[in-house]
């Protein structure tokens, strides 16, 4: 009988191929050519949906906002012209009210109070609004100066809406400090004035016309009868002359 003998084919041995170097039917791959290839192809669904054309709104939304937005400019305009094309006319105000411990005034205007307690006190102040648009106040602050431009008072207003042509009372807070050569100064004025004293206030109040913020600055040059203190505080001003200036 015949006898096949099949030799099996002889592969090299570990040693063998790496003394004959890399064998040719190796595939050497280049692993960063590879993960260059894959993030280029992740990046081009992004890509692909940045090119989509993007979508339109809806034509009742379109006209939706230009309206608002036409809307918007119109008032903003029309504020601008309220405003500052037609001629503002200065408010007007009087005292209506005065809250204030005369006894202790007249103790430290004698030299014989506590000077380095701060005395407070409180006014009403009623003014009316010539111009056909009302408007609403922010809190403001003032300043009162004296004798050789020295501040012995600083204060704050509330905040007040009133209507065009009509009138509002705002109420005002004052903080007073003074010192022995103020007060000294102070009751030499008065004395030489027949018991008159002359102040100068400093107010800046924000008013809201509309869509606008106005600033309005006033300068009140204001002579107090302080004998009146003791019958009527509330006719305490005798006289009072006021600029205004109005900026955005």
């Amino acid at each position: 009988s015949a006898s096949v003998s099949a030799e099996a084919p002889a592969f090299p041995s570990r040693d063998e191929s790496a003394s004959t170097g890399s064998n040719p039917n190796t595939v050497v791959l280049d692993t960063a050519a590879v993960v260059a290839d894959l993030e280029a192809g992740a990046a081009e669904p992004a890509k692909a949906c940045a090119d989509e054309p993007a979508k339109r709104r809806p034509v009742w939304q379109r006209k939706r906002f230009l309206c608002l937005g036409a809307l918007g400019i119109f008032l903003a305009g029309l504020s601008v012209f309220l405003c500052f094309v037609l001629p503002l006319k200065d408010p007007e105000w009087h005292l209506t009210a005065l809250d204030i411990d005369v006894g202790r005034f007249t103790q430290v205007m004698m030299g014989g109070g506590n000077l380095s307690e701060p005395m407070f006190f409180t006014a009403d102040v009623e003014f009316s609004n010539k111009n056909i648009i009302g408007t609403t106040t922010e809190p403001g602050t003032f300043e009162v100066l004296c004798a050789d431009n020295q501040v012995f008072a600083t204060g704050t207003t509330d905040s007040v809406t009133v209507g065009g042509k009509s009138s509002a009372t705002m109420s005002v807070a004052v903080t007073a400090k003074f010192t022995q050569s103020l007060v000294d100064d102070i009751v030499a004025e008065v004395m030489a004035n027949n018991m008159e004293f002359k102040v100068h206030a400093n107010v800046l109040v924000i008013a809201k016309v509309g869509l606008l913020r106005v600033k309005v600055h006033v300068r009140c040059d204001v002579t107090a009868a302080t004998t009146r203190l003791f019958s009527d505080p509330a006719t305490v001003v005798k006289d009072k002359s006021c600029s205004y200036s109005y900026t955005l």
